[in-house]
């Protein structure tokens, strides 16, 4: 089984996260959400060691992922209405 905490906005919840032994930590990437990190905010966030660094977001382009990808993120979850192109 694999663990994947959702909806981290602050650098301590991360550090707990990392030492509980998570798998993937979740980082909410879209403004309409009150779990919203933004981009000025997230070098605390991607600096923890442990788990993967899923950035979640919605309807993004393919720039848009792969900008985020070179931030730091591991993974990117696709929460909308993407196409399959």
């Amino acid at each position: 089984m694999k663990v994947k905490i959702c909806g981290v906005t602050r650098p301590e919840d991360a550090e707990i996260i990392s030492d509980l032994g998570a798998d993937y930590m979740g980082v909410v990437l879209y403004p309409k959400s009150r779990r919203y990190v933004p981009a000025s905010d997230l070098s605390p966030l991607l600096s923890v060691k442990g788990p993967l660094k899923v950035a979640v977001m919605v309807n993004p382009s393919l720039e848009e992922a792969l900008d985020v990808l070179r931030t730091g993120f591991d993974l990117i979850q696709l929460h909308g209405e993407e196409r399959v192109e």
